[in-house]
Formats: structure tokens, sequence, C-alpha cells
């Protein structure tokens, strides 16, 4: 059985798929480190995996909104190479399986020749065009990255998402492998009173509370009942309440979808894939312009599977997307078709598979 490193960040949606494919690895008879910021640690311990903080790279909390620069300092910290390095050796890796927003890490793997393979938690398409050919990409340049050429150097690029609906689907590279997404669930059963969950991320993006209580203004006056998640990121105090609404920190989804009629979500990839492997439309609601969340919500418009909004839209207009996605079967018979691919492809088995032919 071989060594494996998870080299990953605080980003928010990109830990689940992290510790999915960690914890089929570890069944399968690996041995397991992941290595993070601080902000990963409850996750991995979660679900009993070991872990360590990086070392000397600097201090990063995805909880908080920060400035582009610092994301991109944070993200581009040669630190992070080092400390990967350093992992690797301590621990003995045979292989290191990289978060694909972490071009420090990439970079000195390729420089110290560690097999590694590439994870790549959103739409292929995204990353690759919009994403490296806006400023992020710029930036990368600027700091001396190239990128392509690092995720070429990857022995696996796994992307964990479904192909119908990543644009980036139809272009044949050599070490590409759409693997699917790595959540689970089961058809949702809806009650008689519809529930509605709301989340948009537990990473911190800029005026959150204002939509939050857009939403919550918007569903005061159906007869639903709603469940609101802040992730901890906005104080429930410091949003008017309404009595149908019920208001919380951190929840994990999966415990409160088996029987939700829609979730209201930013379109963080994550959200939408778990809503998806329940049978649930969605109502997408991009926080960041410049993140993959508007390509999601227009994927998942397109297939016919929820509808995608302005952050600025108006409670009346939002409250009209609800009612209709609410009274829509088609919107429930689409993301149902989505639901059973998701099921069906199984992702964290398919991505542990595809690195256990890296090993081999």
């Amino acid at each position: 059985m071989a060594r494996i490193i998870m080299a990953t960040w605080d980003g928010g949606g990109n830990v689940p798929p992290t510790i999915a494919i960690a914890e089929e690895l570890r069944r399968r008879g690996h041995d397991l480190l992941v290595i993070g910021h601080a902000g990963n640690r409850r996750a991995a311990r979660r679900a009993g995996l070991s872990f360590e903080c990086y070392a000397t790279a600097r201090h990063f909390v995805g909880s908080v909104v920060n400035s582009p620069l610092t994301l991109l300092n944070s993200l581009c910290d040669r630190a992070m190479g080092a400390d990967v390095a350093d992992a690797v050796r301590r621990f003995g890796a045979d292989l290191v399986v990289v978060d694909c927003l972490l071009p420090a890490v990439l970079d000195r793997l390729v420089a110290d020749g560690v097999r590694f393979v590439m994870l790549e938690h959103m739409f292929d398409g995204f990353l690759r065009d919009a994403l490296m050919r806006g400023p992020y990409g710029i930036g990368l340049r600027l700091k001396g990255f190239r990128y392509t050429q690092l995720s070429d150097g990857a022995q696996r690029c796994i992307v964990a998402t479904l192909p119908d609906l990543d644009p980036g689907s139809g272009r044949a590279r050599a070490n590409v492998v759409f693997t699917g997404p790595t959540c689970t669930g089961i058809s949702s059963t809806p009650r008689s009173e519809p529930t509605i969950l709301v989340s948009l991320s537990t990473f911190g993006y800029a005026g959150m509370a204002k939509v939050y209580q857009r939403i919550i203004d918007a569903v005061a006056t159906l007869p639903v009942h709603a469940i609101v998640t802040t992730g901890g990121l906005v104080d429930a105090a410091a949003l008017r309440p309404a009595a149908n609404v019920e208001l919380c920190g951190y929840v994990p989804h999966a415990e409160l979808l088996s029987q939700t009629s829609l979730v209201v979500g930013h379109g963080g990839h994550s959200t939408t894939m778990i809503a998806l492997a329940h049978d649930i439309p969605l109502l997408i609601i991009p926080m960041q312009s410049k993140v993959d969340q508007p390509m999601v919500g227009a994927a998942i418009q397109a297939a016919g599977a929820g509808r995608t909004m302005s952050r600025r839209s108006t409670s009346g207009a939002i409250r009209a997307a609800v009612e209709q996605l609410l009274a829509d079967p088609i919107a429930r018979e689409n993301a149902a078709r989505l639901g059973q691919t998701i099921r069906d492809g199984d992702g964290a088995r398919a991505a542990t598979t595809e690195i256990e032919k890296v090993l081999t």
C-alpha cells in the first residue's frame, strides 16, 4: 500500500472532494496525511484522517473576507510548496494529491520530480479558460508560474464534476480524466410544506448579510419552511428573522437534504453537486463574479435544473423565482436526471481508482 499526501487549503468547497477521496484511499488500505491551513483541521479530524498545518506558509483563513491580492499571495506562497516538500520527505510519500489552485505546491513538486495528481474541484472549462485568462491567471504569470506547464506535469488531472455540465469537457488531453462529483446522496422526498435550504458558502464574500436578508424577506410570505445556514460567516443576530425561517450556523447539508424541495445557493460547485445528488433543483445567486459561480449557475439553468440570478436581485424577484421553481416539475425531473448520474458514477471511487493507476 502507498503513502499519500493530500495538499489542500481553506477554500470552502474544495475541501469535501479532498476529504471524500482521502477517505476512499484509506478504505483501500493506503496511509494518508492531509496538509492544509488551520481551518482544514476540523474536516480532516472529523473524517479520522491524520492532519498537519503548513509549518511556514503564511496564515490564511477562508471564513473571513479576503482581498483578491491576499488570496493570490496566499495561494502563490512558495513557502507552502516548501512545507509540502518537507512533508514528502518526512512522511516518505509515494504520491501527492494536490489542489488545482495551489501553484506554489505544483511548482515545487515538478521541480523536485515528485509524482503528483492534481485535483480539479470545479469545471475544467472554468479553471483553464475563464480563471487562467482572468486576473488570477495574470497574477500567476506575474509571480513566475506557468500553469499549463505545471498541470501538464501531473500524472493525472482528476476533474470531479459532471462532464455534461462542464464546457471544457470536449477537449481531449492525455492526463485529464473526468471522474464525477465525489458527493453522495439519495433522492429527496419533499414534505407537503416545501422546505427550502439556503446556503451562500462557507467561504467569506463581501455583502453576504444583505443577500441573506433579501432571501429571507423573499420567502417570508410564502407557504414554505426555510432553513438558512450562514456557515458561521454572518451573525444571525444581524439578520431580520421571519416566522417561517430557521437560522442556523454550520450544518452539514446531507443532514437536511432528504426532505428538501429547493436549494437557494451561491453556485459553489460542492453545494450545487450535493443538491443535484439529492435530485433537488437550485436557484443560484452567485456571490462573486470572478470565480466559477456564474458559470455553474449558467450550466444549471441551461440543463433545466434551476435558475440563476444576480445577487442584486430584489426580494420580489427572488420570491417569484422561488415560486416558479417550486411549481415546476420539469426542473425537478432534470435535477433528478443529473442526480442519478452522480449517484451511479460514485466519483470518490472513480477518482481513487485513477490515483491507484498512477501508483502501479
